[in-house]
């Protein structure tokens, strides 16, 4: 490096041609336009290739995008029949209460229609008791009056004492006839 201080560069001297270093320069200078085109070449692929890319970039926003969409699609498509899947469960449920709404209306116009017959029923059970204790009382009439004939050996008496008895149950005064 010294020596290069102090020398000039000579074209024509052998020492200074048989250089590697200058060997390599005089190499790069002989290509060094091909290069050049090469670089040119190569830096309009890239500006046409980064305007195809910025070209590119909404087709590949817009991609994006019709994918969200289609997902959308397809989310919206699950959750409506899903929806649609309910509606017909609701729907079922909704006939089943209106079956049942209309079994407890006919169970309550037969509960009506009893509760009449029931309220009926008591009426004539206690048209039925007082039956029972007229029977009862006529009973105890009618021993009586057994008694009674048995106890006296006449029959007049006996036959005022019934018709005394008998008077009351009729509802009107008996009157005995004198023979």
């Amino acid at each position: 490096m010294a020596f290069s201080a102090t020398h000039q560069y000579d074209p024509n001297c052998k020492y200074c041609t048989s250089n590697i270093f200058v060997q390599n320069a005089i190499e790069a200078q002989n290509t060094i336009e091909s290069d050049r085109n090469i670089l040119n070449d190569i830096k309009q692929n890239i500006d046409s290739l980064n305007t195809e890319l910025t070209e590119l970039n909404s087709v590949f926003k817009q991609t994006e995008q019709l994918n969200k969409l289609q997902n959308l699609i397809a989310t919206e498509k699950i959750t409506l029949e899903r929806n649609e899947l309910k509606l017909q469960i609701l729907e079922s449920e909704l006939q089943t209460r209106e079956a049942e709404l209309e079994t407890c209306l006919e169970r309550q116009d037969l509960f009506l229609k009893n509760e009449t017959a029931i309220k009926h029923n008591k009426k004539i059970d206690i048209e039925i008791e007082l039956c029972k204790q007229q029977i009862s009382e006529i009973t105890e009439q009618i021993k009586t009056i057994q008694s009674l004939t048995c106890n006296f050996g006449s029959r007049k008496p006996m036959a005022m004492s019934v018709l005394s008895l008998l008077g009351p149950m009729m509802g009107a005064p008996v009157k005995l006839i004198n023979t």
